[in-house]
């Protein structure tokens, strides 16, 4: 059987575990382009918030105080797991070197092409059979070359293209505006009353930050489930913002809200500029479509975008999603048709808007990730996620709303494949 070529976009998290199971497998051989100078993707930490000394838009949105939301004890790969640690919520930077000793313990550096920014993915045709071209720059240089391959595997991530929503009058206001994108630290914020909008995960952790320097934090947002949260004294759950004035904003309730600064914790837009139209990949409403399985292009299934759902344990998904599609390119996982692949897409969708989640949360998981695990572990004949895993993930959950203050303090240690233990 002849290799398969495997073009990976990202040494990323995602980007790394695709690496891994291709130079560990035999049937394929890969080349991983990244357009920064290192692996690690948003978890590498840098003070810039705009472009790179080559010009290039920065991509991480990590700030400098960050520690994970999910412990240790459910975060590693599959078979990679951390080293042993008193923490069980690390800093960002154990994140980062987590995975470059990821990378080096499979050798896959001599697989990575660093500083070469993918600029344009586009299908032909050969014979019947269909190839990728993929356009790559040097960074550096700006040198331009093109390479052919027979698959192409998207892992750039989805934590780096702003969304902004529109605001009405935002143009009048006098105040600083920054996305969360650009936060690193809370010195900017010292006596300020600050705006932000948005209360998922972002926005309550740089709200509780900057509420220890700022004069008064608004924690703006529309999730009901949130209002209880024990926040700190000088941060204030507000109703979402309708427009704003000159000195701030005006809230859905009607009152006027006096601010220093704004913030977007909005979230982000899934972005695949380099995918040219051929590609028939398209975004609508934070929905990717068309894809099997929240990963597989439907209409060329040598293309996959791993790493789309969110609300998950992410490098666990990225171990069963790379390993599902390289299983369905040498065939050993037989794909739908083209037709069932389209229904059963529509199908995951309409079980989402059944159980009231909107259009835009198209590949939230959250609940649904264990049945998607399990489709996937049982579709490539690999061992299920172990019940336990399940059961820290939820335990974090109730912990995040009933003491948010103090859950990052906890460790957890692993007893068996059901049981676990937490304690300070």
């Amino acid at each position: 059987m002849s290799e398969t070529s495997v073009a990976i976009i990202g040494a990323g998290a995602a980007g790394l575990c695709a690496a891994k199971y291709i130079s560990t497998g035999g049937l394929y051989s890969c080349t991983l382009f990244e357009q920064t100078g290192s692996v690690g993707g948003t978890w590498v930490y840098t003070d810039d918030i705009h472009n790179d000394k080559y010009g290039v838009p920065i991509h991480s949105s990590m700030y400098k105080s960050l520690k994970t939301n999910l412990p240790k004890e459910v975060m590693n790969f599959l078979d990679f797991p951390f080293p042993e640690n008193e923490e069980s919520f690390l800093h960002h930077t154990e994140i980062c070197q987590y995975l470059k000793a990821y990378a080096e313990h499979y050798g896959l550096y001599q697989h990575i092409q660093f500083h070469k920014k993918v600029n344009k993915v586009q299908p032909f045709n050969v014979s019947g059979s269909i190839k990728w071209r993929v356009q790559v720059i040097d960074v550096p240089s700006g040198e331009v070359d093109e390479h052919e391959f027979d698959s192409v595997m998207v892992c750039n991530g989805h934590y780096s293209e702003p969304q902004l929503p529109q605001i009405t009058g935002i143009e009048s206001f006098k105040g600083s505006i920054f996305h969360s994108h650009e936060y690193r630290t809370s010195d900017s914020f010292k006596g300020k009353r600050v705006v932000v909008l948005g209360a998922s995960a972002s926005g309550i952790d740089i709200s509780v930050e900057i509420s220890h320097v700022a004069k008064e934090v608004f924690l703006c947002h529309r999730l009901p489930h949130q209002t209880k949260l024990p926040l700190p004294d000088n941060v204030k759950q507000s109703p979402s913002v309708v427009s704003a004035f000159d000195g701030g904003f005006i809230l859905e309730d009607g009152r006027k809200c006096e601010a220093d600064v704004f913030l977007y914790c909005t979230g982000y837009h899934y972005s695949f500029p380099f995918l040219s139209a051929d590609c028939k990949i398209q975004v609508k409403e934070q929905c990717v479509q068309p894809l099997y399985k929240h990963l597989i292009n439907i209409e060329y299934p040598s293309m996959c975008l791993v790493g789309l759902p969110f609300t998950v344990l992410p490098f666990v998904m990225f171990d069963y999603q790379v390993q599902f599609f390289l299983k369905t390119l040498d065939q050993s996982v037989k794909l739908p048709s083209k037709e069932e692949m389209e229904q059963d897409c529509k199908e995951d969708l309409q079980k989402r808007l059944n159980l009231g989640m909107p259009t835009r949360h198209a590949h939230k998981m959250d609940i649904l990730q264990w049945e998607y695990f399990d489709y996937l572990a049982n579709a490539v004949k690999i061992s299920k996620l172990p019940l336990v895993k399940r059961k820290i993930y939820e335990n974090i959950r109730i912990s995040m709303r009933s003491d948010l203050m103090n859950y990052k303090k906890y460790r957890y240690e692993i007893l068996d494949d059901d049981n676990f233990r937490k304690f300070i």
